[in-house]
This record gives C-alpha cells, sequence and structure tokens, in this order.
C-alpha cells in the first residue's frame, strides 16, 4: 500500500506575543493585524510567533528568520508607530501568509529643565528642577535679558516670552518647556 501525505499548506499562528504591551485585538489565527500600544520606555521589543504546523517551512519576523516560539531579536521602536510583519510559509514553500503588528509608542512625558541662566545678572535662587519660580535683579538700564535653558529630554521644546523689553518695576518673564507628547 502506497499512502501519499501532501505537504501542509498551513501557514498560519496559533499564537503570537509581544515582549512589552497587548496585542489588540487579542491574537486569533484568522486575524492578521494588530496594534500595540507602549509607553516612552519601551525603546525595542521582540515578538514570538508559533506556527500553527510544526512542520512550518520556515518564520520571518521584520525580514529576520526566527524559529517557532522563539523571541525575535530585539527590534528598536520610534516614538509613534512602526509596523512590523511576520510572515508564515507553509510546507509547501512559496505562498505565505503575512501577520502584521503596528506598534505605536508614546512621545516623552518629561518637561524638565536641566539647567536655568539669565544674563545679564542672574537668577536670585539656585536653580532646581524642582523649582518653578524664580527672582532676578537687573540694573536699570536693562531693557532686556537673555534666558538660556537646558532641556531634561531633548525631545522638549523652550518658548520664552516677556524677556524684552522690560520695564522700571517688577517682569514675569515666561519660561515654558512644552514635552514630546
Amino acid at each position: 500500500i502506497r499512502v501519499n501525505r501532501p505537504l501542509s499548506t498551513d501557514a498560519t499562528l496559533s499564537a503570537l506575543t509581544v515582549s512589552a504591551g497587548s496585542l489588540n485585538p487579542s491574537f486569533s489565527p484568522s486575524v492578521t493585524s494588530y496594534t500595540v500600544n507602549v509607553d516612552n520606555n519601551t525603546d525595542n521589543i521582540t515578538i514570538t510567533p508559533v506556527a500553527n504546523n510544526p512542520n512550518y517551512y520556515r518564520i520571518h519576523v521584520d525580514g529576520t528568520a526566527v524559529t517557532s516560539g522563539s523571541a525575535s531579536s530585539p527590534i528598536g521602536l520610534p516614538v509613534g508607530s512602526k509596523t512590523i510583519t511576520i510572515r508564515v510559509w507553509p510546507q509547501t514553500g512559496p505562498t505565505h501568509k503575512d501577520y502584521a503588528v503596528t506598534f505605536v509608542r508614546a512621545g516623552s512625558g518629561n518637561a524638565n529643565l536641566s539647567a536655568l541662566t539669565l544674563s545679564p545678572g542672574g537668577l536670585n535662587e539656585s536653580f532646581s528642577a524642582d523649582v518653578i519660580e524664580y527672582t532676578a535683579d537687573v540694573p536699570n538700564e536693562t531693557s532686556s535679558v537673555t534666558v538660556d535653558s537646558t532641556v531634561a529630554d531633548n525631545t522638549a521644546t523652550v518658548a520664552v516670552s516677556g524677556a524684552s523689553p522690560l520695564s522700571v518695576g517688577p517682569n514675569t518673564v515666561t519660561v515654558t518647556v512644552t514635552a514630546q507628547n
């Protein structure tokens, strides 16, 4: 008796996990598109695909071969979104099935300064990232001041208002730091 058992055409996954966040929607072999939200501290992830057929031909995550049930190498995540393709080939070869996972990495929430100086003159108080109000005394002939600031996170932006022209008496100079997110 000659029994012919054809090669499998099954190119589905039975499981798909990520090292950070959660797949949305939850994994199902028939669903091929997912979203994962991660915080700003997550700068890389790994993906672990599991082939439904143990005799699969090959699996690639982001273009790199991965063994079923093993995590991919770390994949860098920029702030914003990045879609990673998981491609599964069955035993029969050239046809394949793609799963796509779009990672959405949040922007930084750091709106702190690491340094603040004023010229001419200087701040009356020592700078501290936890202090938000300062005073400064300048000579009467001073018509403007220059505020130099350094952000704690280089993705934040700084805007200064009220530094020119100065009136005689109290003036308010506002330094606004806006975080990336």
